[in-house]
């Protein structure tokens, strides 16, 4: 089964960066070397491959032309990943001087992160944003300046689902309990993670009565 990461950036800049780099996606979709589904002048939607990277960034291409690797080439450690099935579109006013983008999508494995900071250097950019892959347990958020500085904090899908969608990781506990994907009470607790859900002793209370009624039901 194939792992999706998904991938959230936020880009801030000036008005004429951030256009530059959306004019230079859609001459890559207008290529239709690219998966095409639809865009408008504000939005581009590409399926990104490593021999578009290195367009999107207007340098000279990393692969042959047949498409081949170079020996030695490793797009995981140069761009994130093989393809990047990326949505771009052009953000409201942001202020006098900038305005912002976002470029979201899902990746093959592994997050975007050195494209993200390279495009952040090309164009002058900000970026802020965020990652996760449920099927393989790992998420994360992050900073990115114009100079390509990158503050990065890893968490595990998991977690990330506490701090930013509680009620959906709840859902998922209570679901997994009634789905007998637990052994005991104190390995339903041990998912969460104090530091972004401290569990109350009601939340407690009502986990244990949702344990109690499987293992009722598994006795019957």
């Amino acid at each position: 089964m194939a792992n999706h990461c998904y991938n959230y950036g936020y880009f801030v800049g000036s008005r004429k960066q951030i256009q530059r780099l959306l004019a230079q996606a859609k001459k890559l979709e207008e290529t239709k070397e690219v998966r095409y589904r639809e865009s408008t002048p504000t939005t581009a939607e590409i399926g990104l491959y490593a021999v578009n990277y290195s367009k999107l960034l207007m340098n000279r291409p990393d692969q042959q032309e047949d498409g081949n690797f170079k020996t030695g080439f490793d797009v995981y450690n140069k761009y994130g990943s093989k393809w990047f099935d990326a949505y771009l579109e052009l953000q409201e006013y942001h202020n006098e001087d900038e305005i912002g983008l976002t470029i979201s999508g899902d990746s093959a494995w592994s997050p975007m992160l050195p494209l993200f900071v390279k495009l952040c250097k090309k164009y002058k950019l900000t970026c802020e944003g965020n990652y996760d892959e449920p099927g393989m347990d790992f998420a994360g958020e992050f900073s990115i300046d114009t100079e390509g500085n990158l503050d990065e904090t890893q968490l595990t899908y998991r977690e990330f689902q506490q701090k930013n969608n509680p009620e959906c990781f709840w859902d998922d506990i209570t679901n997994q309990i009634n789905d007998g994907y637990f052994q005991d009470i104190k390995s339903v607790y041990a998912e969460f993670n104090p530091e972004y859900w401290k569990l109350t002793p009601e939340e407690k209370e009502e986990l244990k009565k949702c344990f109690d009624t499987w293992q009722s039901e598994q006795s019957k």
